[in-house]
């Protein structure tokens, strides 16, 4: 540059000012000694760059407006104003250095902003991380200035990304639901591999909603505590303990009452403890062990059903409220349904039919004792295999055994006693007993009182089952004896020490009731045979007629003896039932005033007695049998007085038409 003339852009004017030799493009300024300008190669003007170079710091105490930075590295700027880089959106402005911004306050703390190496500081100039906030209320908000309330409208995201600029996970504030207010949701979502998708939604009611399973703790001393409400759309997983403090029953099985709201299904590995009434609406089905109260006062009660594929274990009362009766034994009819097999460790009481499909085996062991308040009914077979069945009522017009044939035909029930040796049945074995016992004093001591007892008279085989029934009695405190058998022949013994040699043979004496006929009417074996038939007619005034049954050969014999005596014209008459029916026989006769005696035989078609107490007979104290000998035919035997004064005359005559 030239070094003569005037300088009359800078401060003075004269020709006493000295301009020094300087380079070209740099800019003379006055150093501030004497007169003289001189130049600097701190500042430069390029022509061909049209770029202004300033080597050192530069202090603007105005405004600086910078269009572009561009490979420029700046160590100090103060700027006292304001500064603006750029006037247009594509300005770049580019820093290879730091960038230290300072408030009013001192660099460092409070205000500061920091760019140095790729890091950020916001309130500190030595941030530890990329971008590093520091203050006494370090906020960040994010604003989404568009007025839209739709559900998830409004939304501000914070994205997480990897090298191919794909969103691996995403955090999300935005409106919660369609009204205009102010609610709103905070939704977290994961990439999967195929889409990003939500994971974990927390609305407005702080509902937290899991989309997929949820893992709480890993260890088993962690303690997981969900004081509000904790929805998992899919699963939850917990590896430790779960406390919900929420005590809240639930009301319904909707799956959304109560502190534990499950609208899928619940699969427990283990055991499930429930401290008050477990409630199932629905079908419940129980792949392992169930244990279901554990106090003798815990009641279990199941409206609908319960379903155990292995077992289930009730340690207090399961109350079934359930009253529909089994149909069938299948195990799928009826308020509990089993399967298969039931063991009850203890007593088992039936309210009402216990009917048993197959064979029923009750008791193991001696000690066993099986109550049935109501009836047992066994389709099949019905076995005891302990050594006493006691069966038990408390009503005294009930049977307490009833044994029920229902097939349609002439067969009859069977109440069989087996005896099922090893061997053949010897002789004198016991094959039967029925025995009948009663307390004899308040200790509810048992004795029997009698018994009857089935007794093998010879060794049996396949043609040889001779069997005696033999009853026993007790009289007084002694032991059993025996009051009367019946042998297989069907001869009947009564108080003997032997068999009976006759058909009927008893030691001692017996006798056999008394029966009064007092008018007319018909005779019957039941009630009349074997009887003392007394012809008692009341005052002897009446005519009394006596019908026979019809004659078959059954051997019945009645036997008549007059108490009272006819009087005036009234008779006794004794005839057959029918033309058919005959008497065959005669009747003594003795004529008092002569003292003969004369017999007076029946005739053929006799059929008719006739006693008038006179020539006929029929004073008190004679006597007249009739025997059924065979069919249609009576045999007649007696004898008859006849006072003194009159002839005897045959009774005998054909009357029956």
């Amino acid at each position: 540059m030239p070094n003569h003339g005037f300088l009359g852009w800078a401060y003075v004017t004269g020709s006493v000012a000295t301009i020094n030799s300087g380079a070209d493009g740099q800019i003379a300024y006055y150093n501030g000694t004497g007169n003289t300008v001189d130049d600097t190669g701190k500042l430069l003007w390029d022509t061909s760059a049209n770029t202004l170079q300033v080597t050192g710091n530069l202090d603007v105490s105005g405004t600086l407006y910078a269009k572009t930075f561009q490979s420029v590295t700046v160590q100090n700027t103060t700027v006292a104003g304001t500064t603006s880089f750029g006037n247009d959106v594509s300005d770049k402005h580019q820093f290879t250095g730091s960038l230290e911004i300072s408030g009013a306050n001192s660099a460092g703390t409070g205000n500061a902003l920091l760019v140095e190496s790729g890091l950020v500081g916001i309130g500190t100039l030595s941030p530890g991380t990329q971008v590093q906030i520091e203050g006494s209320a370090p906020y960040i908000t994010l604003k989404n200035d568009t007025a839209e309330n739709s559900d998830g409208g409004c939304e501000s995201k914070i994205l997480f990304e990897d090298h191919a600029n794909v969103t691996l996970a995403q955090i999300q504030g935005s409106h919660d639901g369609s009204s205009d207010d102010t609610k709103g949701d905070l939704i977290f979502s994961t990439h999967n591999g195929s889409a990003l998708t939500e994971a974990l939604r927390v609305d407005s009611a702080q509902l937290a909603s899991f989309l997929g399973s949820v893992a709480l703790g890993n260890a088993s001393s962690d303690v997981t505590t969900v004081t509000s409400q904790l929805t998992a759309s899919q699963g939850a997983t917990f590896a430790a303990v779960v406390d919900i403090t929420d005590t809240t029953d639930a009301s319904d099985a909707s799956g959304d009452t109560g502190a534990l709201k499950v609208e899928g299904g619940a699969s427990i590995a283990k055991k499930l403890y429930v401290g008050t009434d477990l409630d199932v609406a629905g079908a419940t089905t129980l792949d392992g062990t169930v244990t279901l109260g554990d106090a003798a006062s815990d009641v279990t009660t199941v409206t609908s059903q319960l379903t155990a594929s292995q077992g289930a274990t009730f340690a207090a009362v399961v109350d079934i409220t359930d009253t529909t009766d089994a149909s069938d034994a299948s195990g799928d009819t009826g308020a509990l349904k089993v399967e298969g097999g039931a063991s009850i460790a203890k007593k088992l009481y039936v309210g009402t039919d216990l009917d048993v499909a197959g064979a029923a085996t009750l008791g193991n062991a001696l000690a066993d004792t099986h109550f049935v308040t109501g009836s047992v009914y066994a389709s099949g077979s019905m076995t005891f295999s302990t050594d006493t069945a006691t069966f038990t009522s408390a009503n005294a017009n009930d049977p307490l055994v009833s044994v029920k044939n229902t097939a349609d035909d002439a067969t009859g029930a069977i109440l069989r006693l087996v005896k099922d040796r090893d061997d053949n049945t010897q002789e004198e074995d016991v094959v039967g007993i029925l025995a009948f016992d009663a307390a004899e004093d308040d200790s509810a001591t048992l004795k029997t009182g009698a018994k009857i007892e089935a007794v093998a008279e010879d060794d049996w085989s396949s043609t040889v089952n001779d069997c005696s029934l033999v009853f026993y009695t007790n009289e007084g405190d002694d032991e059993l004896t025996e009051a009367m058998i019946i042998m297989g022949s069907g001869d009947v013994g009564i108080g003997l020490d032997d068999d009976p040699a006759t058909k009927l043979d008893v030691a001692g004496s017996f006798r056999t009731g008394v029966v009064t006929l007092t008018g007319t009417g018909a005779l019957t074996v039941s009630t009349h045979a074997g009887r003392v038939l007394l012809l008692g007619e009341d005052g002897g005034n009446a005519n009394v007629v006596l019908t026979l049954p019809d004659a078959t050969g059954s051997g019945a014999i009645f036997e008549f003896i007059v108490s009272v005596a006819m009087g005036g014209s009234t008779t006794y008459k004794i005839q057959a039932p029918d033309v058919d029916n005959t008497i065959a026989g005669q009747i003594m006769y003795l004529d008092e005033d002569g003292t003969a005696v004369t017999s007076f035989p029946t005739v053929s078609a006799s059929d008719t007695i006739t006693l008038n107490s006179g020539t006929q007979g029929g004073l008190i104290g004679d006597t007249l049998r009739l025997i059924d000998i065979a069919a249609d035919k009576w045999h007649v035997s007696g004898q008859m007085r006849v006072s003194a004064g009159a002839n005897p005359a045959t009774p005998f005559s054909a009357d029956v038409s």
